[in-house]
């Protein structure tokens, strides 16, 4: 029983592993065509500006101003950090829903081979606990989210919700 939870976890110890590898791997290729692309866009109008003038001018033309204002590209393939508390906060929200409910199922699983008369009655203890565990991080999530939320609010990290007069 115990070897049969170790082979589970450890399976799905590499499946996470993987995963986080193959997205890894998609976030670096976005990040290098997004890099490409803005080095290809700046060295065309590197190109036309052949004298001191000519980047004067440009700069001074909106164009030229936010040619120059925007920022560089960042590692994880994000342009701006505008708006990473909510990006944050949902994502802590995603992920404890989903161990929520994976916790959940493990709770319903042990219940269910609890008053099952076959072999599997031994394995509730475990998949009783694996399932408070998984519950409990994926509350601490969600109970995370709401206090990064009231602090990015108090803090005034998240822009002002707009008040609509119908």
């Amino acid at each position: 029983m115990i070897t049969s939870m170790i082979v589970l976890t450890g399976l799905l110890t590499l499946l996470g592993v993987v995963a986080w590898l193959i997205k890894a791997a998609i976030d670096h290729r976005r990040w290098l065509r997004q890099s490409k692309m803005q080095n290809e866009a700046q060295n065309k109008v590197f190109d036309r500006l052949t004298s001191n003038e000519d980047l004067l001018a440009y700069i001074q033309t909106p164009a030229g101003r936010r040619f120059l204002e925007s920022a560089p590209l960042q590692a994880d393939g994000y342009t701006t950090q505008a708006g990473a508390p909510v990006t944050r906060i949902l994502w802590s929200v995603q992920a404890g829903a989903v161990a929520s409910m994976i916790g959940l199922g493990f709770l319903f699983v042990s219940a269910r081979f609890s008053s099952d008369s076959s072999g599997f009655a031994e394995a509730s203890p475990a998949l009783f606990l694996v399932g408070c565990v998984i519950t409990a991080a994926g509350i601490g999530f969600v109970l995370s989210a709401v206090a990064a939320f009231l602090l990015s609010r108090r803090l005034g990290l998240l822009p002002a919700p707009e008040s609509s007069h119908a």
